[in-house]
């Protein structure tokens, strides 16, 4: 069966060269031709570098962009911790935020006028409204 195959393959292959030989070509024809498809894919290959190199060009500028924010970013940082670090920023704590006085300081506190009564802010406290199951599914499906 192979022998059969192989013989039978052989054949064609021959016909097919016959074929080929009495072919006449113009060899000029041929060149410019052949000249024509090399140029197509040189092309081809030129216009995939060059959207390839637009690609890069703005993944580079916005690396670029990325670094430039980062090293603001570390400045401002920096800065944050030497004033952190400060016996200044020691002060702004204790006098602002610890409520403390250096000696020497009078410390003012205000007090409402003799006889009144300071009231109380009351914020009013919103109660959840209780809704049935299907109206909820109802507005999930349909809307309101």
């Amino acid at each position: 069966m192979q022998s059969f195959l192989l013989a039978l393959f052989l054949y064609r292959l021959s016909f097919i060269m016959k074929f080929i030989r009495n072919i006449k070509i113009d060899k000029n024809k041929a060149f410019y031709t052949g000249g024509l498809i090399v140029l197509v894919f040189i092309m081809m290959t030129l216009f995939g570098r060059i959207s390839e190199l637009a690609r890069l060009t703005n993944q580079r500028n916005a690396v670029n962009t990325e670094i430039a924010n980062l090293q603001k970013t570390h400045v401002y940082l920096q800065t944050q911790m030497a004033y952190s670090t400060s016996v200044k920023a020691v002060e702004d704590y204790a006098r602002e935020e610890g409520h403390m006085a250096l000696p020497g300081d009078k410390i003012i506190v205000p007090l409402p006028p003799p006889g009144e009564t300071p009231q109380p802010n009351s914020v009013p406290v919103p109660t959840p409204q209780h809704r049935p199951a299907w109206e909820i599914w109802w507005s999930l499906f349909f809307g309101q």
